[in-house]
């Protein structure tokens, strides 16, 4: 008798799933990114010390930020330098329309992005249509607590982008969620630490 119970379970478990409707059905083969670029594929290599950065006081390193990423030579694999340091960014950083560009720190623990953004519906880290865009081994924390109880910055938001991924980072204090993915494919995200968001517990959000 306990046999027949179970079979009955088992194909009443797999007609559900075969039932899940269409439009309810991940394409998980559009997940992930198996090729990502290490230093073997950098073409080019640029450190934001270089451009101006600190990363040791408490005075804006943004447009030093800003001259490395459009320093980039375009349809070349970029690998942006952040050494160890603490990094002040009073604005979110825009790399959208871009491609073949990743950011590497020393380490979470070591290389620390700290934005002040007075918007909360600003974004951190905007990658809009970006391609092969990457973060690894950083630290970003948001250091302004919005007023607005449904705030719409992310930390990172991806939005039709594809083959990007982050890596190692750990982000806190978002405004929102720490990654929002939406209308993208084959974003990794592995060996993260997402925690203490402001309103939305942290973590990643998907949404086609």
């Amino acid at each position: 008798m306990s046999k027949f119970v179970i079979l009955i379970l088992i194909v009443l478990i797999a007609t559900e799933a075969e039932c899940l409707f269409e439009d309810y059905q991940v394409e998980w083969e559009s997940a992930g990114y198996e090729n990502i670029p290490d230093d073997n594929d950098v073409e080019e290599i640029i450190n934001v010390i270089d451009h101006g950065a600190n990363g040791s006081d408490y005075v804006s390193d943004l447009s030093a930020f800003t001259s490395a990423i459009n320093a980039a030579t375009d349809n070349l694999i970029t690998k942006i330098i952040i050494p160890s340091g603490t990094y002040m960014l009073e604005d979110g950083l825009n790399l959208s329309n871009m491609e073949n560009l990743f950011f590497v720190g020393s380490g979470s623990d070591v290389t620390l992005l700290a934005f002040s953004i007075d918007n909360e519906d600003i974004n951190c880290i905007t990658v809009n249509y970006g391609l092969n865009i990457g973060f690894e081994d950083l630290d970003i924390w948001r250091n302004h607590y919005p007023d607005d109880h449904n705030p719409s910055g992310h930390s990172i938001e991806f939005r039709n982008s594809s083959y990007c991924w982050v890596i190692g980072v750990e982000i806190s204090s978002s405004a929102a969620y720490g990654i929002n993915i939406s209308e993208s494919h084959n974003i990794e995200i592995s060996g993260c630490y997402i925690h203490h968001s402001q309103y939305f517990f942290g973590g990643v959000k998907v949404m086609e």
